[in-house]
């Protein structure tokens, strides 16, 4: 884990010290405590590709999401089959991480991507709080350390984030709104 937290860490640096983050998003993710560990757990795999998709999923993994558990798991499995498409163009990683639980899939290759089951994501591991503003700026910050490292690399990256929830931000601290957006 250690080493997870330095490449974040140097990554971190990199990408602000080249331009590549701004001072905003930069602050943004100092500001919350853990950032490099947080995002450390979730670089995953390592890519010798020349060309990759970095697919992100943020699960809502609070109380009031219960009743569409369901669907959550459904529309995640939705998205892994539309990826597979793309696989055959490019090297698809996935990564999903969730509001309370964090991440829950580092990035890895479509192909040894778990998806959401009853057995990893169920009702009884809801959490009442909704950190959204908070694991929305982990997750993006991940997406864009990840890229950035590949693109250094000499790989074409593109990347997608979908988020999967159904309420406000009731547990993010001073985090708003205006922080994700910068």
């Amino acid at each position: 884990m250690t080493h997870d937290v330095e490449r974040a860490s140097r990554l971190l640096e990199r990408a602000y010290g080249s331009g590549g983050m701004s001072e905003e998003s930069k602050d943004a993710l100092v500001a919350i405590r853990d950032a490099s560990l947080e995002i450390g757990r979730s670089l995953g795999d390592e890519s010798s590709s020349g060309e990759l998709l970095l697919a992100t999923v943020l699960v809502d993994d609070s109380t009031s999401i219960a009743t569409r558990i369901d669907d959550v798991r459904i529309g995640h499995k939705r998205m892994y089959d539309a990826l597979a498409g793309e696989a055959a163009s490019a090297d698809v990683q996935v990564m999903t991480r969730a509001l309370n639980s964090g991440t829950l899939f580092p990035f890895r290759n479509l192909a040894n991507a778990p998806p959401l089951t009853a057995q990893n994501f169920s009702a009884n591991r809801l959490t009442p709080t909704t950190p959204l503003y908070l694991q929305s700026i982990l997750t993006l910050g991940t997406v864009l350390l990840k890229s950035y490292e590949l693109e250094a690399l000499g790989t074409d990256v593109r990347t997608f984030t979908l988020i999967i929830t159904d309420a406000a931000d009731n547990k993010s601290g001073s985090l708003t709104a205006r922080d994700v957006r910068v």
